[in-house]
């Protein structure tokens, strides 16, 4: 039809074939036919133009334009169906910027507008509520709405939000320390997502670059490298911008590989990626945030002052943010930068300050079952407390850690942190504190359990 120029019956075809095509993760086949139409075209077959302007959302459209696009498209048509399509994806912008309460109260709407049988868009509605619920640290509630989405997925026969929901499940039981679980599911989510002939759909670069991230946590680098090079490849053939996360993923493994001009090269990509997200408070952060923590790892103090002064972030903390939660932006994310920050304070001698922003960062962190979080700001408060001479103290704070740690066999989160957590771990060792992990962490250093004494200075003075 598109080669014989009869493009108001291509338009009724790609509409008939949209969802079908999207369930399958194809979206650039569907931008490909859409954008083979005049807007003009486009515009007059409203349930065309609301999941163009959905998937170009998702691509990087600017959200100003969405937003504008999608009101425009609710005075076409009026049907419940048709207003549910469309809440859906204003739901997906306003957790794009941040609002997660607005995110969820829309999802909500939208349940109530979409018939049962509208297996298609409930899904999307389910993996989109467990997605902000995620964001916003609502752990119990994302994994419920999370799992529905999966059910869904399959009944409706939507792969991609299928596997999507399984990797936001995988994310979430990171965030809560349970990494092997993350694992399964990040697996099963490979499973689903291959063709008739077992290849690969592009969906499947979602999992893959989540199995990367994975993988560097357990210093198996050039594993995480292979996944993470690949799930890049397959995302891009997804939607392009999706990849973004694959590059912040591809920064910490170079940089893990001692590749430092590399990882700045690959967190520069994602930077680029995100800024076609105009307005898109999430991206934006995230890059920040490990933008931030690659400069703390190669020593460009300056550059992480700075990013911490364009953030606010301690005006932030002289607001009461760190005492209740007045923020639009998700908890996740705010806690992201406050490590980061309070890393900052480390790398610059000031453990004091430090401390300031880690001890109520802690409370939050335990209060909301964020596991991972609360290995790290115990990592930290170690480094912090051995800093200003506090060993007893800065033991026990690494002990704790350590017990958290274990089950789920983090290891780039000590390692990371150089060779002053090298010096705790040897301390550690010798308190006969988790053996069989301690060695194993030492061995991820290169530093043996018996490094001789005389070597203990020069491990101690990069310190801080």
């Amino acid at each position: 039809a598109l080669s014989a120029g009869d493009l108001d019956r291509a338009a009724r075809l790609i509409e008939q074939a949209a969802e079908p095509t999207l369930m399958r993760s194809e979206f650039t086949t569907f931008l490909g036919w859409a954008e083979a139409l005049p807007d003009e075209i486009i515009r007059a077959h409203p349930r065309l133009y609301v999941y163009h302007t959905g998937i170009q959302l998702m691509d990087g459209l600017p959200l100003p334009v969405a937003k504008a696009r999608l009101q425009e498209a609710l005075g076409a048509e009026a049907s419940r169906t048709f207003s549910g399509a469309v809440t859906v994806f204003q739901a997906l912008i306003a957790a794009y910027q941040g609002d997660t309460r607005q995110s969820a109260n829309l999802c909500q709407r939208a349940l109530e507008l979409l018939a049962e049988e509208h297996l298609f868009l409930r899904s999307l509605v389910a993996g989109f509520l467990g997605l902000t619920y995620l964001w916003s640290g609502e752990f119990a509630t994302a994994a419920r709405a999370l799992r529905e989405a999966v059910r869904i997925g399959q009944q409706s026969g939507n792969l991609t939000i299928t596997v999507l929901a399984l990797c936001h499940l995988a994310e979430l039981l990171i965030v809560q320390g349970q990494l092997h679980a993350a694992k399964a599911s990040y697996e099963q989510a490979l499973e689903l997502a291959v063709d008739g002939w077992g290849r690969s759909r592009p969906i499947a670069g979602m999992a893959l670059m989540g199995l990367g991230y994975l993988l560097r946590e357990w210093n198996d680098l050039e594993a995480a490298l292979r996944d993470v090079v690949e799930g890049i490849e397959l995302a891009v053939r997804w939607e392009e911008t999706s990849a973004f996360i694959g590059y912040v993923h591809l920064a910490c493994v170079k940089q893990a590989l001692g590749d430092e001009e590399a990882a700045q090269e690959a967190i520069r990509t994602a930077r680029r990626m995100v800024l076609r997200f105009e307005g898109m408070e999430m991206a934006t952060i995230t890059v920040g945030v490990y933008q931030a923590r690659l400069w703390l790892r190669q020593g460009n103090q300056e550059a992480v002052i700075r990013w911490a002064e364009e953030r606010g972030l301690e005006e932030r903390i002289q607001a009461g943010e760190l005492e209740k939660d007045t923020s639009t932006i998700p908890s996740l994310y705010g806690m992201l930068e406050y490590t980061a920050y309070a890393e900052a304070h480390l790398a610059q001698a000031q453990p004091d300050e430090a401390l300031a922003v880690l001890r109520p960062l802690l409370q939050m962190a335990e209060a909301g079952g964020w596991t991972m979080f609360v290995i790290e700001i115990l990592a930290l408060e170690s480094l912090a407390l051995q800093a200003l001479g506090d060993a007893d103290q800065a033991m026990l704070c690494l002990q704790r850690a350590l017990s958290l740690a274990e089950p789920g066999g983090f290891v780039r989160l000590f390692v990371d942190r150089g060779a002053p957590m090298a010096m705790l771990l040897r301390q550690a060792a010798s308190r006969g504190a988790a053996p069989d992990y301690v060695r194993t962490l030492l061995d991820a250093f290169g530093v043996s359990q018996a490094l001789p004494s005389r070597l203990a200075p020069a491990l101690v003075e990069p310190c801080l």
